[in-house]
């Protein structure tokens, strides 16, 4: 049961970020894991380890990227889905 906890606030913090970064489309890192944590403070307060780890996470998976200047700065990819 704790692994499902575990993997539903895993896509609970995925949901959050790309929200935020969605409606912000670039933020610095530390404004993002404030963002995060006030976002889901009324369900559950996740680790800032937790969320650098949703963060590499949607990194790897193109949701966002890193500006290639600054590396604490993040971009979101707006997606184009085909179904």
């Amino acid at each position: 049961i704790e692994q499902a906890i575990d993997l539903d606030r895993q896509a609970t913090i995925d949901a959050a970020i790309v929200r935020i970064m969605k409606g912000s489309k670039k933020l610095v890192d530390e404004e993002l894991k404030i963002k995060t944590i006030e976002a889901l403070r009324k369900h559950f307060v996740p680790t800032v380890q937790d969320i650098k780890k949703r963060i590499e996470h949607l990194l790897e998976r193109e949701y966002m990227e890193r500006d290639e200047k600054n590396h604490n700065l993040y971009h979101y990819v707006a997606l184009n889905v085909v179904m």
